[in-house]
This record gives C-alpha cells, structure tokens and sequence, in this order.
C-alpha cells in the first residue's frame, strides 16, 4: 500500500527549519551585474584624452586624482553618474590651470561623450542567474542597491530588456541613497526582520559588508573589485567576522551550506 507521507531528507530538514525565516539582501552593481568596468574604460580614454589636450600628467596619476576627488565629492553628489561627470570636468580644469594651458569647451565636450559611455546597459556576471536560481529555492531574495532611484531603475529597466527579468529573481527591490549602518538599521526595522536573521552578499566592503556586520547581520563580501569609494581601514575592528569570496556563486554556496554543514 502506498504510504500517503512523503519522506523528506535530513538536509531538506535542516534547510526548512532554518531557512523559513532566513533572508538574503544582494547587491546590484558589480555584485549581479558589471558596472565598475565601464567607469574604468571612462576613466582610461579621459587620461589619454588630457594627454592629448596638453596636460604633462602621466596617465596613471591623472587617474589617480580623479579617484581621490570624485570618492571624496560622494558625500556631496551621491552615487549618481551626474557626480562622476562633474569630477571630470573639475580636473580637467584644475589641470588646466596648473599647467596654464587655455580650458577648452572643444575638450570639455569630449569628456561629456565619454562620461555617457557609463549610461550603457551593464551586462550580467556569467554566475549571476544560477546563483539566483540556487539562493531563490531555499530563502527570500530582496534587490538592495545603491545610487539615484531613476539610473538604478534604467539599469534594471536596461538587464529586462536583455532577457533578465529582475523581479522576478526578487521579493522586494529597494533602492537606497546610499548604504550605511544607519540606514540599514532602518530598512531592517521597516522590514521587521532581526539582524541575527538576515544575509548581505555585497562587492563593496564600505557599503555592504561593515554596515551589516556592525548591526549584527551576516555578511559575504563578493571581492570582484572595487573603486576608491569603497577603501576601508578595518584594522580597528575587533571580533567581527564575514566571509569573502570572489564569485557570486561561491557565496551563495556559503550561505547555503552554513544551514546544513
């Protein structure tokens, strides 16, 4: 006679008892999809183009003053293109200045054409959708991400359009500002959902991964990369913990495996 029960494995046993509760926050930029490379390639052809302008500079260090300035100009101007746009703009002028060479409006319209070249639609890590598939089964998924609501939905809008519906992946998306423990504090507290319960997978150790350790959640930085922006000094920090990996998929494997090792 057929039994009516079903018989569920002690890995499916120890995935529902801890997992009905469990929830995963992830990135969105350069964690599911590649944006840091086409900031890069903005950065390289605004050096070589200054070179070109006159500017006695080597590259590399033109680069490197662009970072130092335009990480410092997110505490004004966000995480928004515009910002990105204006820092460029600013040095060259600065160098400009520096080298008493005459400000162009010819060179300041190249630069504006190469800070465009960053609006184009980002492309999908190739473990981003498995990773999704594997996390979605087992816990419930929210889209975290940072910079201005409107290029945040254009990208997302952009990846739908490339045969990757977003939303469906996720249970909620939330666009933020910027990601800070202050802000996560509140986010979890809207949510209703305790620190000790939740997982954030992130490439930013700035945005994602201290913000989340420092309220008590769990945390696995995805080191794909990163920019000036996201230098951190963690050496202060005292008996906190986080995983780090260099693929999605890895990480989402931690996660998985954490609730039946």
């Amino acid at each position: 006679m057929p039994s009516r029960f079903a018989i569920v494995t002690a890995k499916e046993l120890c995935i529902l008892a801890m997992v009905a509760k469990t929830t995963i926050f992830l990135d969105g930029d350069d964690t599911l999809w590649k944006t840091q490379e086409l900031y890069n390639d903005a950065k390289s052809k605004f050096a070589f183009l200054l070179n070109e302008s006159g500017i006695p500079e080597s590259q590399e260090s033109i680069i490197l003053k662009f970072d130092a300035m335009d990480a410092l100009r997110v505490a004004t101007r966000g995480l928004t293109p515009q910002r990105f746009t204006e820092s460029m703009l600013i040095l060259y002028s600065s160098l400009a200045s520096q080298f008493s060479l005459e400000y162009k409006t010819s060179i300041e319209k190249k630069i504006l054409d190469i800070s465009r070249t960053i609006r184009q639609p980002p492309k999908l890590y190739e473990d981003t959708v498995d990773s999704l598939v594997s996390l979605k089964k087992e816990f419930r998924l929210i889209l975290f991400t940072a910079g201005h609501p409107s290029t945040q939905k254009r990208k997302i809008l952009s990846l739908h359009r490339h045969s990757f519906d977003v939303e469906s992946y996720f249970d909620e998306i939330r666009i933020v500002p910027l990601k800070n423990e202050e802000r996560l504090r509140r986010v979890l507290k809207l949510m209703k959902l305790s620190p000790h319960e939740v997982w954030f997978l992130g490439n930013s150790l700035r945005s994602d991964i201290l913000p989340a350790v420092s309220v008590g959640a769990n945390a696995v930085l995805v080191n794909r990369g990163a920019w000036k922006y996201d230098d951190k000094d963690t050496s202060h920090i005292k008996n906190i913990q986080w995983y780090t990996t260099s693929s999605l998929s890895d990480a989402a494997q931690i996660v998985i495996d954490i609730f039946c090792k």
